[in-house]
């Protein structure tokens, strides 16, 4: 089924209706053509009909109208690009409508900065002008990237430019309907294997061995060198293809270079020979690169047909497993492209290759490339441009005096008239814009001096910035990362995704130890993302402040192995009075917690609360919803009740230090078939303690009068 749409049509109105006309009965020929990272198009050849062909639907189909077609997956979008019509047909050549989109949007000056694949997307898509942003971006890359693009249209940003996100980020394409997957890798595995066939008709074998190696020798740094390393498929070949392959980060220690390498030569030379073998194991450079381009319509007409039959079932990026008779190898190849008819209903083409493309690696050189692109892009010239303009201008009214002493280079006859003064003598060369007798602020000294406005661009490699006496050094030489450097001492390492501290005081150890470091990660079980800052083991990490007369202090101090001697159990030690504003969490299920009530009360939420003795580990006080039981130092009960039971227990006597009030069961001993209710004994109790009063008071004036007598 082929369907026409108004160029303004809608994502939804492509997806859910039938559109302005069906093309199916006038439909001739068609191909969609699709390759990995690259075009997915469709070319259709329609009939023109006096039947059925009328004026109206001529004249719709017109560059940026939508068709909807069959394609072996179902319905696929594409959105007419070129169109070429006479009078008995219709050529239309159309790209898939994600594509056509992209190139639709126009990017003034946006920048993606330290985000993963699909942010970066997100970024992209939301700040594009355009009235084409019914497509989608998707991306499951994790690796975070930095990338500036203004000035050009979408799709550029994202496939084409120098610094595009498939170079940046990496990636690759799949495109279906309104959606744009670029992610870490598509296809799969289908166990699909193929048997290489020479000279059968519509299956074609390219082949080339200009990069096999069979044989490495393995180097290191300076001469280090180990024996070669042999693949285990050198003797498939006729030929053995050597190559020396250097590997300049292994390298020995010795007194030139006392911190950084292995110990002895031994433990380098292993390392060579793992590298070396690892060549074979995981970057396969002992097979052959090859293109298989299977024309399914020729093979159709074989006998060996049916051992192809299953190849027409891969899709872009999938894995197949060539065997190859010639080298008695098996190679993995990936569907690099695919040919399909819906017309016949059929696939007609699919080439398969394992040649790799190459992996984008985000280097300092690339870095400075980006920034020298910005200045291209932006307002201000390129660089190499203005260095040219600048010259060639300089061919008129430059005057050339030599002296005794120096060269000058003037921009008038008469010295002391020049304003732009150019000079060179043994120390060096320098520039002055006030005069020959002005200042010579910028220039290059012979003992390697440079002092410049702006260095504007350019690659710099193997480099060592550091400060005027040396005490503090940026390595970007390194290949293990961005390297800081105090004293001569490793202190702070960038590298992948770790910033990495070390002990650079400790002289005695080289190389330096680590102490911590800041890195993003997952966690194992649950996959989600985070960042994490740590210590090494036998360390202790702090978040600390420093105060007004410059000495610090810790808020909190973590210290797993108990260092600090603090204490022994306790793994982290708060200095401060931290201020919980919406509770506490105890526990590992949630279920306790210490929180400040709405009337302003500390309140414990808890299935139970107990008390326990430091010393002797016996449980003084427990309360729970079955009760509360109270306990003495020795283990015995003092007080309970119990749940269901309306009786406090005592297990000794009870002293009230105030007066008794009952209010329920009667006394003990009295029962309600008395003839007295509670409020009799009630006052009763109260008569005998006034008469008691009455007697202490008789018994006092009774002593005062003795006393009196007595005198």
């Amino acid at each position: 089924m082929i369907r026409l749409y108004d160029k303004n049509a809608s994502r939804e109105e492509v997806l859910t209706t039938n559109g302005l006309f069906n093309l199916s009965e006038i439909h001739l020929n068609s191909k969609i053509t699709e390759e990995v990272n690259g075009i997915f198009d469709l070319e259709l050849t329609l009939a023109v009909t006096d039947k059925i062909f009328n004026k109206e639907v001529y004249n719709f189909i017109v560059e940026e109208a939508i068709i909807k077609i069959d394609d072996e997956y179902g319905d696929e979008i594409f959105k007419i690009a070129k169109v070429r019509k006479d009078k008995a047909t219709i050529y239309v050549y159309a790209r898939q409508i994600t594509i056509a989109n992209q190139l639709a949007l126009f990017l003034k000056d946006v920048r993606p900065e330290n985000t993963n694949g699909q942010g970066a997307l997100n970024h992209l898509l939301t700040n594009a002008i355009g009235r084409t942003k019914d497509t989608f971006l998707i991306s499951d890359i994790n690796a975070t990237n930095t990338a500036y693009y203004m000035d050009m249209s979408l799709y550029d940003a994202l496939f084409k430019v120098d610094n595009s996100f498939v170079k940046r980020w990496g990636g690759e394409t799949l495109r279906r309907q309104y959606n744009c997957f670029i992610n870490t890798k598509v296809g799969e595995d289908k166990g699909v294997v193929i048997k290489s066939k020479k000279n059968l008709v519509g299956f074609e074998i390219n082949t080339n061995l200009d990069n096999l190696i069979t044989r490495i020798i393995p180097k290191g740094y300076d001469t280090l060198e180990a024996e070669q390393v042999d693949s285990p498929l050198i003797n498939n070949y006729s030929s053995i293809y050597t190559k020396v392959i250097k590997y300049d980060d292994i390298k020995v220690k010795n007194e030139n270079n006392p911190d950084e390498g292995y110990d002895n030569v031994e433990d380098a030379k292993a390392e060579l020979i793992r590298r070396a073998n690892n060549e074979f194991s995981e970057f396969n450079v002992d097979k052959i690169q090859a293109e298989y381009t299977l024309n399914f319509i020729d093979l159709s007409k074989t006998e060996q047909y049916k051992d192809f039959q299953i190849a027409e079932t891969v899709n872009i990026g999938d894995v197949v497993t060539v065997k190859e008779d010639t080298y008695n190898t098996e190679i993995k190849a990936r569907v690099v492209k695919r040919v399909y008819s819906p017309k016949l209903k059929r696939r007609l083409e699919t080439k398969i290759s394992n040649i790799k493309t190459p992996y984008n690696i985000v280097s300092i050189e690339s870095v400075i490339k980006e920034l020298n692109k910005q200045i291209e892009g932006g307002k201000v010239p390129a660089l190499s441009n203005y260095i040219d303009s600048m010259i060639k201008a300089g061919f008129k009214d430059s005057y050339v005096l030599l002296k005794p002493n120096e060269f000058l280079l003037l921009d008038n006859k008469d010295i002391t008239k020049a304003k732009n003064v150019t000079r060179y003598n043994k120390n060096g060369f320098a520039f002055s814009t006030n005069g020959y007798y002005g200042d010579y602020t910028y220039g290059f000294t012979i003992d390697g001096k440079l002092n410049a406005s702006i260095i504007a661009t350019g690659i710099l490699s193997t480099i060592l910035i550091q400060n005027s006496d040396g005490s503090v050094q940026l390595d970007l030489g390194s290949k293990e990362g961005i390297v800081f450097k105090k004293n001569g001492q490793e202190a702070i390492k960038i590298a992948n995704n770790d910033i990495i501290f070390f002990d650079w005081e400790e002289e005695t150890k080289k190389p330096r130890e680590i102490v911590g470091r800041v890195f993003s990660a997952r966690k194992t079980t649950s996959g989600t993302r985070g960042v994490v800052i740590e210590h090494e083991n036998n360390c202790y990490s702090a978040i600390g402040y420093k105060d007004s007369a410059g000495e610090h202090y810790s808020y909190i101090d973590f210290d797993k192995n108990h260092l600090l001697g603090k204490g022994d159990k306790a793994d982290m030690y708060f200095w401060g009075i931290p201020s919980f504003r919406n509770g506490v969490l105890l526990g590992n299920k949630d279920e306790t917690e210490i929180y400040q009530s709405s009337t302003n009360n500390l309140a414990v939420k808890s299935d139970g609360f107990a008390v326990v003795d430091k010393n002797t580990g016996n449980t003084l006080f427990v309360v729970n919803q079955k009760g509360f039981v109270l306990w003495d130092k020795n283990g015995q009960e003092i007080a309970w009740k119990n749940e269901g039971d309306n009786t406090f227990n005592f297990s000794g006597d009870v002293h009230i230090g105030g007066n008794l009030r009952v209010n329920g069961s009667y006394p003990r001993g009295l029962n309600n078939s008395s003839t007295y209710n509670n409020d009799y004994y009630l006052s009763e109790i109260q008569k005998k303690g006034e008469e008691i009063e009455q007697l202490k008071n008789r018994v006092k004036n009774l002593e005062d009068k003795i006393n009196k007598l007595l005198k």
